[in-house]
């Protein structure tokens, strides 16, 4: 844990250093004409504000005008590729309390290195165009309303380093189709949603080596088909619920052979 952290610090100094740089290498000014990548940013971000719902806090009141640079939570700095010219870095919109969706168009942002959305009120699917982000190096989506499955888009990302991202309650639409649950080190985190035990036809549930926490949901007793539960190397706290295996007896004998870390 220490080195994840370490790692995430080394990796904000970078971004800070590259930002500071920038602002000597070129005025903003002189670029927000003719440069196609902050045009193609312009376009990604107008049609994101389109699909929002809710602004409360008018986090996005600053985001008109074609200076993209200059909207809040939107980071400029040399592109990866051409250090000559601006594009648009990385967006950092969390604990915004913002509700709407993510449109296929932010795929527009190819040279984005992080996307921080945590903690808002964002719904639907992850964008499939989000593959073609092939510089995005951080990804937190964690505390939202997204719906569907695991977001399979994520692990088409090629640069992906850090992932964020919690279990939706809305998995519970998915009880009569989903037969297995595995997403081992993916970065999920926060407490698994009640709902989790509604899926009484899953056999194998796996989220082992993520950053989940909290009490296991007692719901998790309606699993009545699971004969694979792996929880370990989380922040889980107190026991299996009682039903999840038939004895109470079963309850200790397992945790072992399951893999699961408590913390009594």
């Amino acid at each position: 844990m220490a080195s994840y952290y370490l790692d995430v610090l080394i990796h904000w100094v970078f971004v800070v250093v590259i930002l500071l740089i920038s602002l000597k290498l070129k005025p903003l000014e002189s670029q927000k004409l003719n440069n196609p990548r902050l045009m193609q940013a312009h376009a990604a971000l107008e049609a994101w504000t389109h699909c929002m719902t809710s602004d409360p806090n008018k986090i996005t009141s600053t985001w008109s005008g074609p200076n993209v640079c200059n909207y809040t939570g939107i980071y400029c700095a040399p592109a990866p590729d051409d250090s000559t010219i601006f594009t648009v870095a990385g967006i950092d919109l969390k604990n915004a309390n913002i509700s709407g969706s993510l449109p296929e168009d932010l795929g527009l942002l190819t040279d984005l290195d992080f996307f921080h959305i945590n903690s808002n009120r964002f719904t639907g699917p992850l964008p499939k165009n989000f593959t073609k982000l092939a510089y995005l190096y951080e990804l937190d989506i964690s505390f939202n309303q997204f719906s569907g499955p695991f977001p399979q888009v994520v692990l088409a990302i090629p640069s992906l380093r850090y992932l964020d991202i919690s279990i939706p309650s809305s998995v519970a639409k998915m009880k009569d189709t989903l037969n297995e649950i595995i997403i081992s080190n993916t970065g999920l985190t926060g407490p698994l949603p009640q709902e989790i035990g509604y899926l009484d036809k899953v056999t194998v549930f796996d989220v082992s080596f993520n950053r989940l926490e909290g009490e296991l949901p007692g719901t998790m007793q309606g699993m009545k088909s699971l004969e694979q539960l792996v929880l370990k190397h989380n922040n889980f706290s107190g026991v299996v619920p009682t039903g999840i295996f038939e004895t109470a007896a079963d309850r200790y004998s397992h945790i072992d052979n399951i893999g699961c870390i408590f913390k009594r």
